[in-house]
């Protein structure tokens, strides 16, 4: 027994003596920062072991200085050795770099054969190039906030944003229930939120401090999240899926002899990936490069025009240390089965494969299919709307009063303006009176106008009446 016992403490011994040289050989050099981890990055706040990995905690609490901006990069005609990469969208600083340079890089996607990553009715559902268009420090991708882009209901800013760099409790606590997360990278990826140990304007990722990448790491939650895997959890919350995501020190950060190469990122970029580049303090998007001097072109949430960096060098006296790399699997077109709207998270779609999409978080007063493409009637304030899938249209500002779906065409009653057909390209009135009810069955329309025509069937050319009566409520037999 002794002897068993001695082999026991000898190999615990050896293991915690392991652990603790791996933590002091591997992990990259530098002075103790202010945290008491030895790294040059000041934003390293805790280093640990866990499953055997040596791993470091980075916060990034990144905001654009109050004067300073970056020169703009001009961005040469792409040649051999260059590439950038179209679509990508420049947006400011909204509650959070690291949650906008996220944003900026599903905005992309939302371009390029992922729609409905934004599900806004601005710029008919498709993401646009900056977020000018919602106000300076606004964008609903990185951060939902009640009175924008149509939203009605408390948001990500109402919830968990004070004034930046606040340790308070986030605003909801104790005071009203928080909002149902989704639609915004800052609601996933755990920015400003008090319950995953982040103060206002920051977000924590995690990095392995040999410089392997560090995949889709879960294990400090529940109190804490890192943003690799948030930004999974949103790209997973719109019903894609991803082949990979992870976070790496770059190849040479404090010496390492492993990590992300300027080869690495070249592969990302020329596969069509937009990258996040991690200086310390900040995040931004990399999406293009230049062979010569290993320029990175980037995005830096400070403002909407091109900025570029050397790979491994300095952003505004921010060293560069690392990447996060998001790998989306291939988007695959879904076929719709239904439309259903819920009065806490807005309208979704149910698509054959069984997964649900969100298209908007706006609510609707009505809705109808005609074959795969869905009409909308969100009320006065937004009107009649098409989705077709990809992106929202607009097809008049006029609020309708009741709509009915009749083979390919779409039956719409405005009230006093009587009713309208719609066949996909134009609308051609029927009558100025003002319907109650309609259903249809194939081509033929059937319209309660009420006691002042009764029910009254449209075959397609003309209109004859059934019953002056008026009708309480119809059906129609299939």
């Amino acid at each position: 027994m002794r002897m068993k016992r001695n082999w026991s403490y000898r190999l615990s011994l050896a293991i915690l003596l392991l652990c603790i040289f791996q933590i002091a050989s591997v992990s990259v050099a530098g002075e103790l920062n202010s945290y008491g981890v030895q790294s040059d990055n000041p934003y390293v706040v805790r280093r640990f072991i866990q499953d055997g990995q040596s791993i470091d905690e980075v916060i990034v609490p990144g905001r654009p200085p109050e004067s300073y901006r970056a020169p703009e990069a001009i961005i040469p005609e792409t040649t051999a050795g260059t590439k950038t990469l179209s679509t990508v969208p420049a947006f400011d600083w909204s509650y959070g770099c690291s949650a906008t340079a996220a944003a900026m890089m599903f905005g992309y996607y939302d371009n390029t054969g992922y729609p409905n990553l934004y599900a806004g009715p601005t710029n008919g559902g498709v993401c646009p190039m900056t977020n000018a268009v919602w106000g300076k420090g606004e964008s609903p991708l990185s951060a939902t906030h009640q009175g924008l882009d149509g939203r009605t209901i408390k948001g990500h800013v109402d919830d968990y944003w004070i004034v930046y760099d606040s340790t308070d409790p986030d605003p909801f606590i104790g005071k009203w229930t928080e909002h149902v997360q989704g639609e915004c990278t800052g609601d996933f990826m755990g920015t400003n939120q008090s319950s995953k140990s982040n103060t206002d304007g920051s977000t924590t990722f995690y990095f392995n401090t040999v410089g392997n990448p560090l995949a889709d790491y879960t294990g400090a939650e529940p109190g804490r999240r890192d943003g690799c895997h948030g930004m999974k959890l949103f790209f997973e919350s719109r019903g894609y899926t991803a082949v990979s995501n992870y976070s790496q020190y770059i190849m040479g950060y404090g010496g390492l002899t492993k990590g992300f190469t300027f080869e690495n990122y070249k592969q990302e970029i020329d596969a069509g990936r937009p990258v996040l580049i991690h200086v310390e303090g900040h995040t931004m998007l990399g999406y293009g490069y230049d062979d010569t001097g290993s320029v990175v072109y980037l995005h830096d949430t400070w403002d909407y025009v091109s900025h570029s960096m050397t790979w491994g060098g300095s952003y505004s006296k921010m060293l560069h240390y690392g990447v996060t790399v998001f790998v989306p699997s291939p988007s695959v077109a879904k076929t719709p089965v239904l439309a259903a709207s819920f009065v806490d998270t807005g309208l979704w779609i149910y698509n054959s494969d069984g997964s649900w999409t969100r298209i908007t978080s706006a609510i609707p007063e009505n809705l109808v299919y005609v074959g795969s493409t869905l009409y909308v009637d969100f009320g006065a304030a937004y009107g009649l709307q098409k989705w077709d899938g990809a992106a929202w249209s607009g097809l008049t500002s006029a609020d309708p009063k009741n709509m009915v779906a009749s083979d390919s065409a779409l039956y719409v009653g405005f009230g006093a303006y009587g009713l309208y057909k719609w066949n996909g390209t134009a609308w051609s009135g029927l009558t100025s009176a003002s319907p109650e009810n309609m259903v249809a069955s194939g081509s033929v329309l059937y319209v309660d106008f009420g006691a002042s025509y009764g029910l009254q069937k449209w075959n397609g050319t003309a209109w004859s009446q059934l019953t002056s009566a008026n009708p309480d409520k119809i059906a129609i037999a299939n």
